[in-house]
């Protein structure tokens, strides 16, 4: 007992230096007035980070970023980056994600790509996202986000496993679908396909807008065009919208913020075609909901119009930075109104985070100004024969 305890101890302590270590670096990072200094700090600092990621010391990382966050802004900003860029491939490549958003009355599938299918997305990413001469590798897997890498050591794997792949002039990784936990249904919910591109070792461009003649958004707009019908062919019986590929995180973040209007549309278009409501015979219903006085998200109902039953629900999570934003709902407001749903109540109350106790579903303000469960009517209205 006493020598695990005396481990335990060296392990804590060593942590401890670990932790410092790292926030020490990003500090000196975040307050270095040249390109000379910078140079000197990321000498340091990302050795150590990619170390750490290697070792699949994720507490250490989270606690070396709260750490940073508490000790200045700039420090928490430096090493955020400098994880993230480690944790995706670092000066070897990088991770890219190919994000799509889905909805469907149906399973939004999460499978591995047939051979045929990952030639396609391989073709697709090549010819439309990646620049000339630039090598790419793609795993074989369709994520739900339940199924992405989980934390930075996580990510930090694939991204090795991908460029060792590459390395070897292989262009398909394989995914143990075995190994990965069940996607949870949803209404509306994104999918991933993950990639990892080296970029060109003339001038280590990665992506098409670093080539001269080419810009981000002449790229951008090619890239929905060519994507739409791979996606479609991903999945089917889903309505789709592809968003542009980038670093895996920045996608991830774009994703959180994009995801809440299209779920809002989706959850109005399956009132439309379950039930063959109009919008103009929608009723909307936003309630403000917290968690322990912090506002976490806004809880969004749609009802028939006179219609006591909520037959639909949309959460619009708050994200960092947006807490104590007046803009928010004026947004979703804004979203109901170019979806047609003009008679919108909006709630004063203030919300706890309600989940139905059996189930687990979020409970959505009712007509009566309380949290209900979603419900089916007693008598079916009519089914629209058209999905989308």
């Amino acid at each position: 007992m006493r020598v695990s305890t005396r481990r335990t101890r060296g392990s804590a302590q060593q942590g401890r230096r670990g932790t410092d270590e790292l926030i020490e670096l990003a500090a000196g990072l975040g307050r270095s007035g040249c390109a000379q200094e910078d140079r000197y700090y990321q000498s340091r600092l990302r050795p150590l980070v990619r170390r750490l990621l290697a070792e699949g010391r994720e507490a250490l990382l989270g606690d070396a970023l709260d750490g940073a966050d508490a000790a200045s802004p700039n420090a928490y900003e430096v090493l955020s980056d400098v994880i993230e860029s480690e944790a995706t491939g670092g000066e070897a490549g990088l991770l890219v994600a190919l994000p799509v958003l889905a909805w469907s009355r149906y399973q939004i599938p999460s499978r591995n790509l047939s051979a045929a299918q990952c030639h396609d997305v391989h073709a697709l990413i090549t010819h439309a996202i990646a620049s000339d001469g630039s090598a790419v590798i793609l795993a074989d897997y369709l994520f739900g986000p339940d199924q992405l890498p989980v934390g930075f050591c996580g990510t930090f794997e694939l991204a090795k496993q991908l460029q060792e792949r590459l390395a070897r002039g292989e262009t398909i990784l394989t995914i143990r679908s075995d190994e990965l936990p069940a996607t949870r249904p949803y209404l509306a919910d994104p999918r991933y396909v993950l990639a990892f591109i080296q970029a060109r070792p003339t001038d280590g461009a990665l992506f098409r807008w670093h080539q001269a003649g080419r810009t981000r958004e002449s790229v951008e707009e090619s890239w929905k065009d060519a994507a739409r019908p791979v996606f479609s062919g991903l999945l089917p019986n889903c309505a789709t919208e592809p968003l542009v590929p980038d670093a895996y995180y920045s996608v991830l973040r774009r994703v959180d913020d994009l995801g809440r209007p299209f779920t809002l549309r989706a959850c109005i278009a399956q009132l439309q075609t379950q039930y063959d409501v109009p919008p103009e015979n929608i009723q909307a219903i936003l309630a403000a909901c917290y968690d322990n006085a912090v506002l976490a998200e806004y809880r969004i109902a749609l009802l028939r119009a006179g219609q006591p039953q909520v037959l639909q629900g949309a959460v619009w999570g708050v994200l960092e930075g947006e807490e104590d934003a007046t803009d928010v709902p004026r947004r979703i407001l804004d979203e109901l109104a170019q979806a047609g749903v003009l008679a919108v109540t909006v709630l004063d109350e203030r919300f706890g985070l309600g989940e139905c106790e059996d189930c687990g579903a979020p409970l959505f303000p009712g007509p009566d100004g309380e949290l209900t469960h979603t419900e089916t009517p007693d008598e079916p209205m009519p089914m629209s024969r058209h999905l989308h």
